[in-house]
């Protein structure tokens, strides 16, 4: 594609360069960061990545999992700067967005679907399963220069988003992607035990808060949980320790739509929300100020109390299922 190869050009013709990802970052983010990041210092630019969050515990077998940094620097300017897996420019988080703002141009990589327009050049491709995918897209098109670690990288990140192939946007070329990155010396195997197989004392911990709040409601085919602030706080949880919930709810039989809650600070919440193909769970978390995926997506928000947040989303997910009926 004219867009992968001008993406590429724009990137060789850069020497300094900032790499910025979504807050609380996921394996797609990381994946796809580390992957651009290991790319272009092969090609000896001067590369930095930024997150504001620090990098999950399961990520840190990442080969530059050590190089992402969470301080600013404003007095330091860039001539590009990336970024990636963000459908909307605050994505990044408030401290990490006024770095952006010393970049002398911005380019969007994502793949999310209705996402603003925030930079001069974007490269978003919603057909695929997540940012690694599209970013091997871009380098298979343009120089396929992917070595054992950026392989590794962009795998995890495929694996992470679609679940393990379990999501909906799994499509064909993304197994065939798989396939190739495997070539290249991706370890599946070991990618899957650090994706999913790896659990911390403290996200148990949470999973026994939920699994005693869950919520089923067969009839209307929804399923839902919530986790309050006085629990996080007791058990010391971080965002990366609240991963998975709705997905476990979104699987069992009869349920279509699932969502949790958590209140991560006090009368501040983060939820997250899965579907089946045909619910729009998206359109649930914009009525919130979040987005995401048909079927998989997220928002935060403020509220005076979870009993709040939980009447409201729940509100909006019955007003989606009757939209299914109708």
């Amino acid at each position: 594609m004219k867009k992968y190869k001008k993406l590429i050009k724009e990137l060789l013709k850069a020497q300094s360069i900032a790499i910025f990802i979504h807050e609380y970052p996921d394996g797609d983010a990381i994946g796809s960061s580390s992957a651009l990041y290991l790319y272009l210092k092969n090609k000896n630019k001067n590369v930095t990545l930024f997150s504001q969050d620090p990098v999950p515990f399961n990520m840190k077998w990442v080969s530059c999992a050590a190089n992402y940094q969470s301080q600013v620097d404003l007095t330091k300017t860039f001539d590009l700067g990336v970024i990636i897996d963000c459908s909307d420019a605050k994505r990044p988080g408030d401290k990490i967005c006024e770095q952006t703002k010393s970049c002398k141009q911005i380019i969007r990589i994502d793949h999310h679907p209705n996402g603003e327009i925030y930079s001069e050049f974007d490269v978003v491709n919603p057909s695929t399963s997540s940012a690694c995918e599209l970013l091997t897209e871009v380098l298979l098109e343009c120089h396929n220069e992917i070595t054992k670690d950026i392989a590794n990288s962009l795998l995890f990140g495929i694996l992470t988003d679609t679940c393990s192939l379990q999501n909906s946007n799994t499509r064909k070329r993304t197994v065939d992607i798989i396939s190739l990155l495997m070539e290249k010396g991706a370890d599946l195997n070991k990618l899957e035990e650090y994706a999913f197989a790896q659990t911390s004392v403290k996200e148990v911990e949470i999973s026994k808060e939920f699994y005693k709040n869950m919520v089923l409601l067969i009839d209307e085919k929804i399923a839902y949980s919530f986790v309050g602030n006085e629990v996080i706080q007791k058990i010391g949880a971080t965002k990366e320790d609240m991963n998975g919930h709705a997905n476990i709810l979104r699987n069992i039989i009869g349920v279509d739509l699932s969502f949790v809650i958590y209140e991560i600070q006090p009368h501040f919440f983060s939820a997250s929300l899965r579907s089946v193909e045909g619910v729009a769970c998206n359109k649930i978390a914009a009525e919130f100020g979040g987005g995401g995926h048909v079927v998989a997506s997220g928002f935060k928000c403020e509220a005076s109390s979870m009993e709040e947040v939980v009447a409201k989303t729940l509100d909006c997910c019955r007003k989606e299922m009757l939209c299914q009926t109708e």
